[in-house]
This record gives structure tokens, C-alpha cells and sequence, in this order.
């Protein structure tokens, strides 16, 4: 098998310690939620 099953791994920035721990590894991307929550709020 392969050392690296997942090409990509998404996650959100829900959880910024979470994030800081796998920012620029690989599989991981992170996906941002501001745009939503800003447009959810209206601002």
C-alpha cells in the first residue's frame, strides 16, 4: 500500500489549534469558514 492513502485531507479552520498542527503537511488543506459565517451574519 501506499504511505500516503489520502492525496488530500480537508478540514475546516473551525479549530485553530488543530490547524496549526497540520498547516503545510501534506495530505492536509485547510478550508476556510469566515466567507460563510461573514455571509450567514450578513456583514
Amino acid at each position: 500500500g501506499s504511505a500516503r492513502p489520502f492525496t488530500y485531507f480537508w478540514i475546516t479552520d473551525s479549530c485553530p489549534l488543530t490547524v496549526k498542527a497540520v498547516e503545510n503537511k501534506a495530505p492536509f488543506e485547510v478550508l476556510s469558514l469566515a466567507g460563510s459565517i461573514a455571509g450567514a451574519l450578513q456583514i
